[in-house]
C-alpha cells in the first residue's frame, strides 16, 4: 500500500476524529491568542469574578451570592500562572473547548458521526459561546459541567449524573434545572403505550436518584467552603442568602430587557467591552469588541430546527428527545424566572449546546452545498463579531 493509500485509509476510518481534532486546536489558539487582550482590563462581570478570585486567595469570602466552584479555579489559576489575564481566563477557556469534545461525545453517542461533528463545529463558532469562553465567568464552567452529566445520564449512571449536576451547581445554581430535564428524559424514554404508572415511576426513579445525588453534592461542596471561610454558619443559611439575593433583584419592564422570548430573534448586542481609537476625520476603529452577541446564523435556524425535531422525538430517537427537552425546560425556566427578576441574554448559554445539536439535525438532512453555505454563513458571522479586530492591530 502506498502513503497516500494509507493516508486516505486513515483519513477515511479517522476523518471525523481528526476533523475535530483540528476543530479544537483552531479554537484553543484563537481563545489562547485574546486571552491576554485586554491586558490590564477586565471584561464585563470579570469585576466580580476575579476580585473574589483573589479574595479566596487571601481567605476571604466575597461574591457570596453565587456558588464558590468556578471561582475557586480561577483563583487556582492565578496561583499557578500569575495575576494576570490569561490565568483569570484559562478556566473558562479550556471548558469552553472541552464543551465542544463533550457535545460531540454525547451527539455520536445518540445519533451519527456526521450530525456530531457538525454539532461541534456549531457551538465552536457560536459567538456568544466564544466571547463567554474567553472571559472568567461562571456559566460556561457550569454548562460544560452540565454536558459532562448529560453524558452520564445517557449511559444511565443516575448518581453518577446527579453528582456532576451537583458540580454544576457549585459553578452555577441555575444547573439545578438538569434534575428536572433528566426526569423528563427518563419518561419519554418509555415505549409507546406505556401506563401512565410506569412512566410516573420511571421519571421517579431518576428524579430520586439525580437529585438527591446533585443536593449531596451541592451542600457538601457549599458545606466545605462556608467551613473553610468562616463564611455561614451552615450551607443551608448560604442558600437563603443566594435566594434573598435574587428575591431583591426586581424584574425591569418588558421593554426594558430583553427577555427569554427574545432570545431567538435576535436583539441589540450588549457591549461587554468595547474600545476604538480615531483614525482622522472622525474615523474610529474598533480594536477590541467583546459584544454579548450570538450568532444569529446558527440561532435562527432554531424556527426550523425544533418543529423538525418533534416528529423525531415522537418516534423515539434519543438524540432529539434529550435536546428538546433541555433546551425548552431550560427556556420556559428562565422564562419563568423573567416575570420575578431580570434575565440576562447571556443566561441562553445554558440552551446554546441543544441549540446547536438541534440545528445540526435538521442541516444533516439538507444538500450537501446547503449544508457548506450554512457553515461558511457561520464562519463569516463568528469572524465578524470576533472579539478582537486583528487587522485594526496590524496597523
Amino acid at each position: 500500500m502506498t502513503a497516500r493509500a494509507r493516508l486516505r485509509a486513515v483519513a477515511a476510518r479517522y476523518g471525523y476524529e481528526l476533523s475535530l481534532a483540528l476543530l479544537l486546536l483552531v479554537v484553543l489558539a484563537a481563545h489562547l491568542a485574546i486571552s491576554e487582550t485586554p491586558r490590564d482590563a477586565r471584561v464585563f462581570d470579570e469585576a466580580y469574578y476575579v476580585p473574589a478570585a483573589r479574595d479566596l486567595i487571601t481567605g476571604i469570602a466575597t461574591n457570596v451570592e453565587h456558588p464558590p466552584l468556578a471561582k475557586g479555579l480561577i483563583a487556582l489559576s492565578i496561583l499557578a500562572f500569575g495575576d494576570r489575564g490569561i490565568a483569570w481566563r484559562l478556566p473558562s477557556i479550556l471548558f469552553g473547548t472541552v464543551a465542544i469534545l463533550l457535545l460531540y461525545l454525547l451527539t455520536r453517542r445518540l445519533a451519527d458521526k456526521k450530525t456530531a461533528l457538525l454539532a461541534a463545529f456549531l457551538l465552536s463558532f457560536e459567538s456568544l459561546w466564544f466571547v463567554h469562553a474567553s472571559i472568567a465567568m461562571l456559566d460556561v464552567v457550569a454548562v460544560t459541567l452540565g454536558l459532562a452529566a448529560l453524558l452520564l445520564l445517557v449511559r444511565g449512571e443516575w448518581v453518577w449524573t446527579g453528582a456532576v449536576v451537583g458540580l454544576a451547581m457549585l459553578a452555577k445554581e441555575t444547573m439545578a434545572v438538569l434534575v428536572v430535564v433528566a426526569a423528563a428524559y427518563a419518561a419519554l424514554q418509555c415505549p409507546p403505550g406505556a401506563s401512565a404508572r410506569r412512566t410516573a415511576r420511571e421519571a421517579g426513579a431518576v428524579l430520586f436518584f439525580v437529585g438527591v445525588a446533585a443536593f449531596v453534592v451541592f451542600m457538601a461542596g457549599l458545606q466545605i467552603y462556608d467551613s473553610g471561610y468562616d463564611a455561614f454558619p451552615t450551607a443551608f443559611a448560604h442558600v437563603a442568602r443566594m435566594v434573598r439575593h435574587n428575591r431583591a433583584i426586581a424584574a425591569p419592564a418588558f421593554s426594558d430587557a430583553v427577555h427569554p422570548w427574545q432570545w431567538f430573534s435576535g436583539f441589540t448586542p450588549s457591549g461587554y467591552y468595547v474600545t476604538s481609537t480615531a483614525t482622522g476625520n472622525d474615523l474610529k476603529r474598533t480594536y477590541v469588541q467583546y459584544m454579548g452577541q450570538p450568532n444569529l446564523v446558527v440561532v435562527l435556524l432554531i424556527w426550523l430546527a425544533l418543529p423538525f425535531s418533534m416528529p423525531l422525538v415522537k418516534a423515539r430517537d434519543p438524540n432529539a428527545m434529550l435536546h428538546v427537552v433541555l433546551f425548552l425546560v431550560s427556556w420556559a425556566f428562565f422564562a419563568a424566572v423573567a416575570f420575578a427578576r431580570i434575565t440576562y441574554p447571556y443566561y441562553m448559554l445554558a440552551l446554546i449546546p441543544s441549540l446547536c445539536v438541534l440545528v445540526a439535525v435538521f442541516l444533516s438532512r439538507l444538500p450537501r452545498a446547503v449544508i457548506l453555505t450554512c457553515c461558511v454563513g457561520v464562519v463569516l458571522w463568528f469572524l465578524a463579531w470576533f472579539p478582537v479586530n486583528l487587522l485594526a492591530y496590524a496597523h
